[in-house]
């Protein structure tokens, strides 16, 4: 059977320290290497490794995914270790292939970029190319046989040395670029070294025709997809390079490398979906499959999205932090990247999972078709518009190419068993606190009958916020968990419930249940009382609602002191003023979680009535705040509304439970999905 979610969740945390790690040292020493060399010495590093890339592309063969999807098939060690023989060869020959043309190509490398810098590096491509092409392949022997521990390690300590060689040779022995190159060639050596030693290579190698044919059949469709992702992602490079110079390369490099560094937050989860997905598909565990691939594309976009508005909002700050101001052409490239960045992630996750239902072809034809498109439109947009050009280019194709995914699963026939949202079991509890799948009308209805059974019930509004502070914090989950009635308010919970196969009905706002009780109060005359928010507010809020809704009750207003919660007379004169007024619905404004311990604690010396949490209810309605458009509220965008609004009290608060949120979301379906079905 596949892996259970603990195993899992392990070898996303190894596999993610050791990218942190590698990349994370990575990015130190190119920073270093900005302040310390011209933009022509980086560019023409940007142009080197541009080339490497190329060839590495051209000897990939795609060994790294047949041979993780044929471990999958064989578990025996034997047979395993004829899979590395045979793809260890095949990867030499054509390492030592690549690395060949890489020399003879010298001449025309120097007649297409004149760069001088350049044509001191070329001599070292073929011994990259060789050494990082054992390196990758190695690492996914170590993928595909779930050993992620030993490939952080092997991580961990090349990264430091490479780290300490770009010291030496950069910042000691001012070697620019050619010291840059270097230190790529020590850290690789040095993982290769590791790596081996974790297999075992010190022994004789073997390989069968047989062997060889099965992992050539499956891998050639994804050598061909190799070279054509090479295009896609790097050509921009090598035509500014051709076009505009090493310098313009340089910008483009320097925009390009931070957004790389960026993915690597999803890397951690692409190298594990992989191997998992190609199991679950191999033992015929189709939900599970389905499941896997709907949350990491949820996963990705809104992470990726998120990045976006945040270069977006401080690209200025960004480039001025990490580069220096001779890079500042980068900083508007890199919101443009991001957007990007998030289409090719999503693609990703659809290529692996067609890749893991053993249709390499579908993505070869997809990529086909948009690496010609993105060649063609970099040529016209690179002389016309120079950067902007290109990274507005690269924005385009990758966006316009995820229909041809969904398309091609849908063909597939994967989406014909997934089932219909009615014959799903609607899920009682996201990230540990229970949420009620009820909609607007029935929960208005249910409040209706405990003010007629004279029921003493609570109605708690639940938002992200909520959900992982419970997560923090066990009594105020359990306490959440007895609300009589928990509501969704928040469009992230509704995605995340259909992530988990329990879908939520609707979203059951705050502000707008608050509204639609006035509503029935003003035709059922029922008492209402408001407690809570700045003095003057919930008055303001009372006389809105009754010019909105003639024949509404008089609404009894309090605006407390702050901390009077903590103040016990001042609290029992508000226990004593609520109880002379006898509301029907009491709807508290304190702002989250004082109204619900205020409730815990006051609600069994009060008599029978219906508790509700607002939260800044009272603000939107008596206008304080504005609340957002209809359609940011209907697509979960009215976080980003508030955020332009009070920017200090909630940035801090939506970054903060972004990624807690996203990581018990995970773990929640990790728990349901990677068991037995």
């Amino acid at each position: 059977m596949g892996r259970n979610m603990s195993g899992f969740m392990a070898g996303i945390f190894w596999t993610g320290s050791g990218l942190v790690a590698r990349k994370g040292m990575g990015l130190v020493t190119v920073l270093m290497a900005l302040r310390l060399m011209p933009p022509d010495q980086f560019g023409a590093y940007v142009l080197f490794e541009a080339l490497l890339w190329l060839f590495l592309a051209f000897c990939d063969a795609g060994l790294s995914f047949s041979s993780i999807r044929a471990f999958a098939h064989e578990k025996g060690r034997l047979r395993r270790r004829r899979i590395m023989d045979n793809a260890l060869i095949l990867r030499l020959a054509l390492a030592i292939l690549a690395g060949a043309a890489a020399w003879l190509c010298r001449p025309l490398f120097a007649a297409l970029f004149n760069s001088s810098p350049l044509e001191n590096l070329i001599p070292l491509l073929p011994v990259l190319i060789v050494l990082m092409s054992v390196q990758e392949l190695f690492s996914s022997f170590l993928l595909g046989m779930q050993r992620e521990k030993a490939m952080a390690r092997s991580y961990f300590m090349s990264s430091a040395l490479g780290f300490g060689s770009a010291i030496v040779f950069i910042g000691l022995m001012h070697w620019e670029a050619r010291g840059l190159v270097y230190a790529s060639v020590c850290s690789s050596l040095a993982a290769i070294f590791f790596q081996s030693r974790q297999l075992r290579f010190f022994r004789r190698v073997r390989w069968d025709k047989k062997g060889m044919d099965d992992l050539w059949r499956f891998g050639f469709p994804l050598q061909i997809n190799s070279i054509l992702s090479y295009v896609f992602m790097r050509a921009d490079s090598l035509l500014l390079g051709v076009l505009a110079g090493p310098v313009e390369a340089a910008y483009y490099g320097v925009a390009t490398k931070v957004i790389d560094n960026a993915r690597q937050i999803y890397e951690p989860f692409r190298l594990v979906y992989y191997p998992a997905i190609s199991s679950l598909f191999v033992e015929k565990r189709m939900s599970q499959a389905r499941n896997a691939m709907i949350v990491s594309l949820g996963f990705v976009a809104m992470t990726s999205l998120m990045g976006a508005v945040v270069l977006f909002l401080f690209q200025e700050q960004i480039v001025h932090f990490l580069l220096t101001k001779k890079y500042e052409l980068s900083g508007p490239l890199l919101p443009l990247l991001a957007l990007g960045l998030s289409a090719m992630l999503m693609n990703n996750v659809l290529g692996l999972t067609l890749t893991g239902m053993a249709r390499p072809l579908d993505v070869l034809k997809i990529n086909g078709v948009a690496t010609v498109f993105n060649l063609v439109g970099n040529l016209i947009f690179i002389p016309l518009f120079g950067l902007i050009g290109a990274a507005a280019w690269n924005v385009l194709t990758h966006w316009i190419s995820l229909p041809a995914y969904f398309a091609c699963i849908y063909k597939a026939g994967f989406s014909e068993k997934v089932p219909s949202v009615e014959n799903r079991a609607p899920s009682h509890s996201l990230c540990g606190v229970r949420i009620d799948p009820v909609g607007m009308a029935e929960t208005l209805s249910r409040i209706q009958e405990y003010i007629e059974r004279k029921e003493k019930k609570v109605v708690l509004t639940l938002n992200v916020h909520a959900l992982v502070s419970a997560g923090k914090d066990e009594d105020l989950r359990k306490g959440l968990n007895t609300g009589d009635l928990n509501v969704p308010d928040g469009v992230p919970l509704l995605w995340a419930s259909r992530f988990l196969s329990g879908p939520l009905k609707e979203r059951v706002n705050g502000t707008d249940l608050l509204m639609r009780i006035c509503g029935e109060a003003a035709k059922r005359k029922y008492r209402l009382f408001f407690l809570g928010a700045a003095p003057g507010v919930a008055r303001k809020a009372a006389d809105v609602l009754s010019h909105i809704y003639p024949g509404l009750p008089e609404i009894e207003t309090f605006s407390p002191t702050f901390g009077f919660d903590l103040d016990k007379s001042e609290n029992n004169e508000i226990v004593d003023r609520i109880k002379r007024t006898k509301p029907d619905i009491l709807f508290l404004g304190l702002g989250f979680p004082r109204q619900e311990h205020w409730i815990w604690r006051n609600q069994s010396v009060l008599p029978p009535m219906v508790f509700i949490n607002t939260g800044a209810s009272f603000d939107f309605v008596s206008g304080k705040l504005r609340r957002a458009p209809s359609w940011m509220q209907r697509n979960g965008l009215e976080w980003l509304w508030r955020l332009f609004q009070e920017p200090r009290r909630l940035s801090a608060r939506y970054f903060g439970d972004f990624f807690p949120f996203c990581q018990g979301v995970l773990a929640q379906f990790f728990r349901s999905s990677f068991v037995s079905e």
